[in-house]
């Protein structure tokens, strides 16, 4: 009888995905479960011990995604787990910072992409000065080095 340790190195390779990103994305989220520093309570679906479950429901990882909860709060299972890409996933964080511009909520981060500005110039002039989000983007608009290298 083959020892348990011997069991568990060729049990996870046998489906041929050991080491893919599909795979990755699987131990990773497995590992993040009930970890310290990270949300304690989230956990996944039993049906999602075994890997080939996981794959099952959720495909293979597409190129440039990772695996996203889209309740932030809610377990990973196949109801609350989508492939996304990294920009997605950022904003759909429990601690991203929303902000009203243009009627719009959007995340800070997702703002400061899109204006091609500092993040956290933009977050230092709305709580340090108390500046307005149209105030704070104007003056770092102005004062950036990074404008220089736009286009």
């Amino acid at each position: 009888m083959a020892s348990h340790g011997h069991y568990k190195r060729h049990f996870g390779k046998h489906h041929g995905y050991y080491g893919t990103p599909t795979y990755k994305s699987w131990s990773n989220m497995k590992d993040r479960c009930g970890k310290k520093g990270y949300e304690e309570n989230i956990t996944y679906c039993e049906e999602w011990e075994d890997f080939r479950n996981f794959l099952r429901d959720m495909g293979e990882r597409p190129k440039g995604s990772s695996l996203d909860r889209i309740d932030p709060h809610g377990n990973y299972c196949k109801e609350n787990c989508r492939w996304v890409d990294y920009e997605t996933q950022e904003n759909n964080r429990t601690n991203n910072r929303k902000v009203l511009y243009n009627g719009e909520l959007i995340g800070v981060t997702q703002l400061s992409r899109k204006l091609n500005i500092s993040r956290s110039s933009l977050c230092n002039r709305i709580d340090k000065y108390g500046m307005s989000v149209e105030e704070a983007i104007i003056y770092v608009k102005n004062h950036s080095k990074r404008k220089e290298y736009a286009n």
